[in-house]
């Protein structure tokens, strides 16, 4: 079961693709550098986009979109810890 995940959209093509591919492998580990090799970007032009959108980091985001996922399961599922 996976819960529907919010997905923060910006003016920025580029972060809108970056939330793409981590929402949608949120259950893996993901790193900023193979975030960013996916898009074709480097690490650092990724980092200072994202943070001009969100005013926080990558890694920072992800964290977060884990811990609601997680919150998420635990309220709405029986799945055991």
């Amino acid at each position: 079961v996976q819960p529907e995940a919010p997905v923060a959209y910006t003016t920025n093509a580029l972060v809108n693709q970056a939330c793409d591919i981590i929402h949608s492998e949120l259950s893996r580990s993901l790193s900023v550098a193979e975030i960013a090799e996916r898009l074709d970007v480097s690490h650092n032009h990724l980092t200072r986009q994202f943070r001009a959108a969100f005013g926080e980091t990558v890694v920072a985001y992800i964290a977060r979109q884990c811990m609601r996922r997680a919150e998420s399961l635990l309220r709405s599922t029986i799945l055991p810890i």
